[in-house]
Order: C-alpha cells, then sequence, then structure tokens
C-alpha cells in the first residue's frame, strides 16, 4: 500500500458516499468528497443536487450561501447558480457568461444513503451502486435506519485495510466484539466484478462479550462473520449468531 504513487489517491469514477437521504433537505450542506468541497441540497421538488462546494469567482464557499428557490446565492458577491450548476445571475453586470458555471456531480438516493460519484458523468452507472438485497437491506425482518457518521483524519485507503481484515477482531476488539475464532477460522472470499464477499464460518466458539450482554445465555454458537466491499468504498458487514442444536439449552427444548 505505501509508498502511494503519484495520482492513485482514489478512483475517480465509483459511487462514494456523501450523506445520509435523510441529512440532506433544504439547508445547504457542506461536505467534501476526494478532497474538493460540494455542496449538497433538496430542490423545492426533493429532488437531491450536489454542486461543486465554491463560487468560482472567489472559491468562496457556496455551503455558507443562501438558497432561494432552487438556486444558490454565494453569500460574497450575490452570484446565484441554478440546480444545474449553470450561473443564472451576476449582480453587478447584466450579461451572464453561458460558460460560467459549477459542476454539478451524478448523485443516487439508494437505501440509507446518497451516493455521488465525482469521475466522467457519464459513466455513472447506477448498476455499480450496492446491492441492497445482498445485504439484507430489503429483509422485512429488519430494521433499518441512520445511525451516526464520524470522521476520521487518515486515508480512506487503511479504513478499506480494516474492514478487509477482520482477523483482528480477535485482539484489537477482543473485549467486546471478536473472539479467537475471528483469527483462527479460515476465510472463503469471493471475487466479483467491483465486488469482494468475505465469510469467516465458526462453529462452537464463545459468545462476544458484547454478545453476551444481550441475551441469557452463555453456552458456545456458532456464528458466520464477513463483509462485503463495493469499490471503491461501501463495506456491508455481518454478523449472524445461532445456538447450535446440539447445545444443552437447544436440546432440552
Amino acid at each position: 500500500m505505501y509508498p502511494f504513487k503519484e495520482g492513485c489517491f482514489a478512483p475517480r469514477n465509483g459511487w462514494y458516499v456523501a450523506a445520509f437521504v435523510d441529512e440532506v433537505k433544504r439547508e445547504l450542506l457542506s461536505r467534501w468528497i476526494l478532497g474538493e468541497p460540494v455542496v449538497m441540497y433538496r430542490t423545492e421538488a426533493g429532488e437531491p443536487v450536489v454542486l461543486d462546494g465554491r463560487c468560482p469567482h472567489r472559491h468562496f464557499p457556496l455551503g455558507k450561501g443562501c438558497l432561494k428557490g432552487d438556486e444558490i446565492e454565494c453569500l460574497y458577491h450575490g452570484i446565484a447558480f441554478g440546480a444545474d450548476g449553470q450561473c443564472t445571475r451576476v449582480p453587478a453586470q447584466e450579461h451572464v457568461p453561458k460558460s460560467y458555471r459549477v459542476k454539478k456531480y451524478p448523485v443516487a438516493e439508494h437505501g440509507l444513503w446518497l451516493f455521488v460519484w465525482p469521475g466522467d458523468p457519464a459513466k455513472a452507472d447506477p448498476a455499480l451502486l450496492p446491492d441492497l438485497d445482498a445485504s439484507g437491506f430489503n429483509n422485512p425482518d429488519f430494521r433499518f435506519q441512520p445511525f451516526y457518521s464520524l470522521e476520521v483524519e487518515g486515508r480512506y485507503q487503511l479504513l478499506n485495510d480494516n474492514l478487509l481484515d477482520l482477523t483482528h477482531l480477535a485482539y484489537l476488539h477482543g473485549s467486546s466484539i471478536g473472539v479467537e475464532g475471528n483469527a483462527s477460522t479460515p476465510e472463503i472470499r469471493e471475487e466479483f466484478d467491483h465486488v469482494l464477499k468475505s465469510r469467516r464460518y465458526m462453529k462452537d466458539v464463545p459468545m462476544a462479550p458484547a454478545q453476551k450482554a444481550g441475551h441469557n445465555y452463555d453456552g458456545p454458537v456458532d456464528r458466520i462473520a464477513g463483509m462485503d466491499f463495493y469499490l471503491p468504498g461501501f463495506h456491508a458487514g455481518l454478523d449472524e449468531m445461532r445456538i447450535p442444536d446440539h447445545a444443552p439449552e437447544r436440546a432440552g427444548s
């Protein structure tokens, strides 16, 4: 992984999570995507919009501006931009150049998340979004809701590395969600275009400390732990636990 080669910071032609869908409202929301500032909001019709976050005049943050109708008015000089990124008004002059605009990013509301495509708009393929059925999102027995977001001061590649090697759960998280089986059980890995699936099928392992706290059971369990990685940076983790058929609690029922 190190040292990084020039230009390999991140692939631009890919879907990245920009926000939870319920975060994007009629107020301007600023974020950074691949080192570039963006501004997000919803139109009066409810459609999500993601634009370049800097006014091209003096690079003032558009997220600090005003949303008037579906247009952003820059707080510095009142220059306005429509939801398509086109400049609609320059108060200091009558003529508005056709070429004067900010970049508009392709977006997709998918599950709980608003995804943005930083690369070539013509290559923004919805088929490359994570498979919600495979991750259990559409399972009626599950409840899905936004939890929290956390900014990490570090390279995103290290987060990918961390989540693609769950053997560390046995040690780094041994006091909460990990057991020795997370490291000793062989990994079963499947690789597809844009997707990597990892599973560990653990038999008769102890319950993790965090699991014991929520169940009236302290015997061995069969556990499936894994991660589905959708390039370039979306991880769908799973952790399934069952009481074995031979357990005393099951045998006596």
